[in-house]
């Protein structure tokens, strides 16, 4: 729990004068258009004056200490300001702007930086893309930063970036891109919070009483794991309860890698922690968009479901296919523009609700006709075609022995006819079921359709 203790040892120590969040720094990005909560910690019973953007805003400490302002709603805003907070002494956050916070977490690849990483591959045009970084009203805070020692001894929490072409190479890189992307769009100033940790297992990013509240969880605090990042609650505990307060536009999130050797219970796990996460910002209808991961020889299909379930039975949620962005032998994908492109594609309509594609083909239903199966898709975009002019692969039927053999596949505009000699009866279908799919179906913008499994009614 090293950044909360951090956090409270700083505040207690403090407490007898007034101490704010340290997300409340030099530079930081406030969410348009919401009630934005601004929080730290004084004497008990003082009372604290937060005052910002032709508001002044009171709140009284309580018996721990712990105080919360709710400044209202404000437009966007480029023109940098000052927050201050007031009580028995005034504290000046500079250089603060008003837009889009979006908060990021996952595992290393929603971590992995856009300049180079030790042991890992450069990301496709990261030169270029530092270069090009001008992006002043662009921020970037990332949660548990220790990339020196003096910038942990100064904020052990982590800091505001603003930026440029000198500060871009430290940006994570999927939460670059995506936000360089939205704010072309937007127009507006734009915030992304970090909150990653390679090699973490979603049991580290849930609550405790979330896991206790289901068999899956339960076994993960029964049996923990023996290394500390992988312990559950780890990180819910030092990265996420302590900014729950923060008033964001929504989630992206790209981690599973480390539960690829458990991936039924996957499901349960990713819509519990969906589940939790928007009670503890009390709004249940909070954008969650996800990753689906990538093809790998070590990530099995059946977690790639796990996720697409999810996906089709969580509202407001968006998931997001880059089977075609993988590296079969490395988990670490050196494509992570289009990434961050789908994801802010997927924001654009999900959050903003614009008529945008951000999706690939998803398959809808399918109907039999004779021995024969239609598929329908969503997201065609007015017609399904192929990446390599071939025809579509990677699909399989299988009859009342559940046994998959090859489908020939034909396409008919948006939709698909499915053969196969051996399943005369088909009570199932299946797309790109391997670890690493050998399939090209995509729509007229080029997306691909994501791997999936459904079972026919008899």
């Amino acid at each position: 729990m090293q950044a909360v203790l951090a956090f409270s040892t700083l505040s207690r120590a403090e407490a007898a004068e007034l101490s704010v969040a340290p997300i409340f720094s030099d530079g930081v990005v406030l969410q348009r258009d919401q009630p934005v909560s601004v929080w730290g910690y004084a004497q008990p019973g003082i009372d604290v004056t937060v005052e910002f953007a032709n508001q002044e805003i009171s709140a009284k400490a309580e018996a721990d200490g712990h105080w919360l302002a709710r400044l209202g709603p404000m437009p966007a805003s480029a023109a940098p300001r000052v927050l201050r907070v007031k009580s028995a002494k005034t504290i000046e956050i500079k250089d603060v702007l008003v837009g889009e916070v979006w908060l990021c977490a996952g595992q290393s690849n929603m971590r992995r930086r856009l300049g180079p990483w030790s042991g890992q591959k450069p990301i496709n045009g990261w030169e270029q893309a530092v270069a090009e970084a001008a992006h002043p009203t662009l921020r970037s805070f990332i949660i548990g930063d220790r990339n020196s020692d003096e910038n942990a001894a100064q904020n052990p929490f982590g800091r505001w970036q603003t930026c440029s072409p000198e500060t871009a190479v430290d940006f994570p890189a999927i939460p670059y891109f995506f936000a360089r992307d939205l704010q072309a769009h937007l127009a507006v100033p734009v915030g992304i919070v970090t909150a990653a940790q390679g090699g973490s297992p979603i049991e580290a990013w849930m609550s405790a009483e979330s896991l206790a509240s289901m068999p899956e969880g339960r076994a993960a605090l029964v049996h923990p794991r023996s290394v500390p990042h992988e312990q559950p609650a780890t990180f819910f505990d030092t990265m996420i309860a302590p900014i729950t307060p923060l008033s964001i536009r929504g989630i992206l999130w790209y981690q599973g890698e480390s539960n690829r050797r458990a991936p039924e219970n996957y499901r349960a796990l990713l819509g519990a922690l969906i589940g939790d996460w928007r009670g503890r910002w009390r709004r249940p209808d909070l954008p969650f968009l996800f990753v689906q991961l990538p093809p790998h020889k070590q990530l099995p299909p059946e977690l790639r479901e796990a996720q697409r379930q999810v996906a089709l039975a969580t509202p407001s949620s968006a998931m997001i296919s880059i089977i075609d962005l993988g590296d079969p032998d490395d988990l670490h994908p050196a494509e992570k523009a289009p990434v961050g492109k789908r994801l802010a594609l997927a924001a654009r309509a999900l959050a903003f609700g614009e008529p945008v594609l951000w999706s690939g083909p998803t398959f809808s239903r399918a109907r039999r006709d004779d021995r024969d199966l239609v598929l329908y898709f969503d997201f065609t975009a007015g017609g399904l075609d192929t990446c390599d002019g071939k025809p579509p692969r990677g699909f399989e039927l299988a009859g009342e022995d559940g046994v998959y053999h090859a489908a020939e596949a034909t396409l008919l505009g948006d939709r698909l006819l499915l053969r196969a000699p051996a399943v005369p009866e088909p009570r199932s279908v299946r797309h790109g079921w391997a670890a690493v799919p050998d399939i090209n179906l995509v729509n007229t913008h080029g997306l691909p359709a994501g791997p999936f499994l459904h079972p026919l009614n008899p």
